[in-house]
């Protein structure tokens, strides 16, 4: 299931909802406790990263490529400053998946809300607050 051809083509095959339900109760398993950890790990560049990426969220036209990269760049950091390689590894599996949600989330369902919440994990990450990061993630995530 992880394999990213098989995310991929199920996620453009206008996935079923217990595909969906699973790709992000996996998400909310594993991303919290990755932002957690990297609010006690990230580098500066880490969180430099971060904060651009969050600036793209912020200031890309709603649903466009550039937002939807953003968006990716932005979770796949906090993966990566969890300093965890399986955490990593996890991340690169399902980065096709993530794009292609993000794509069809940011259209849709995501509003400002979204973006608020993308802040709230930045700041915790960068004031090293591992709880508030953690459920801050929670929330974005939900």
């Amino acid at each position: 299931m992880l394999d990213s051809e098989v995310l991929r083509w199920q996620i453009e095959e206008k996935p079923n909802e217990a595909f969906v339900n699973s790709l992000f109760e996996m998400r909310e398993i594993l991303e919290p406790a990755a932002a957690a950890r990297a609010a006690e790990r990230a580098t500066r560049e880490e969180i430099a990263r971060l904060a651009e990426a969050l600036e793209g969220i912020r200031s890309e036209e709603r649903g466009t490529e550039a937002q939807v990269l953003a968006d990716l760049a932005f979770h796949m950091t906090i993966l990566e400053a969890a300093r965890n390689p399986m955490l990593r590894s996890v991340g690169t599996l399902i980065e096709s998946a993530l794009e292609i949600s993000f794509s069809l989330g940011w259209r849709t369902v995501m509003g400002d809300d979204a973006i608020l919440q993308h802040g709230a994990v930045f700041e915790a990450v960068r004031d090293r607050k591992p709880d508030e990061a953690f459920l801050a993630m929670r929330r974005l995530l939900r």
